[in-house]
C-alpha cells in the first residue's frame, strides 16, 4: 500500500512539475489579479487532478497488462518445461537407438566377414569337388574297364583267348 502512495505522490509531483513548465509564472499586481490567480489556481488543480486520474487509469491498465504478460510468461514457461522434459526423453531414446545401431553395425560387420570367409571356403570347396569329380570319373572308367575285363574272363571260363 505504501508503494502505491509513493506512486501517487510521485505522479502528483510530476504533474505539478509539468504544469509549472507549461504555465508562465503569475504576477500579482492588484486585487483583480488576485481573483484571476484564484481562477488560475483552480484550473491548475483541476488539471493536476485530471493528470493524477489519467496516471491512475494508466497505472491500472499497465498493471493489467503486466498481469496478462505474467500469465502468458508462466504459460510459456510451463510449455518450455514440458517440451524440455520431452526433449530429454527423446534424447534418451536417441542414445538408446544409437547404441542399438552400433551393436547392429558391429554384428553386420561380423556377419559380413563370416560370409566372406564362407564364400572363399565354398569357392575352395567347389574346386576340390571339381577335382574329386574328375578323379571319380577316372576311377569309374577304370572300374568299368576292370569290370569288362572280368566279364570277358568269366565268359571265357577263365581261359585265355589265345589257346
Amino acid at each position: 500500500m505504501e508503494k502505491r502512495n509513493y506512486q501517487i505522490v510521485g505522479a502528483i509531483a510530476l504533474a505539478v512539475l509539468l504544469t509549472n513548465i507549461t504555465q508562465p509564472p503569475m504576477l500579482t499586481c492588484n486585487q483583480d489579479d488576485g481573483s484571476k490567480q484564484m481562477t488560475q489556481s483552480t484550473d491548475r488543480l483541476d488539471r493536476i487532478e485530471e493528470i493524477v486520474h489519467s496516471l491512475a487509469v494508466n497505472q491500472t491498465s499497465l498493471q493489467q497488462t503486466v498481469q496478462q504478460l505474467t500469465t502468458k510468461v508462466d504459460t510459456v514457461t510451463t510449455q518450455i518445461e514440458r517440451l524440455t522434459t520431452q526433449v530429454e526423453g527423446l534424447t534418451t531414446q536417441v542414445e538408446g537407438l544409437t547404441t542399438q545401431v552400433e551393436i547392429v553395425t558391429n554384428d553386420v560387420g561380423t556377419l559380413t566377414g563370416a560370409i566372406a570367409d564362407y564364400i572363399v571356403e565354398s569357392e575352395s570347396d567347389r574346386e576340390i569337388i571339381k577335382q574329386n569329380q574328375a578323379e571319380i570319373r577316372q576311377n569309374q572308367a577304370e572300374i568299368r574297364r576292370i569290370w569288362e575285363y572280368l566279364l570277358g574272363q568269366q565268359r571265357g571260363n577263365g581261359k585265355s583267348t589265345n589257346e
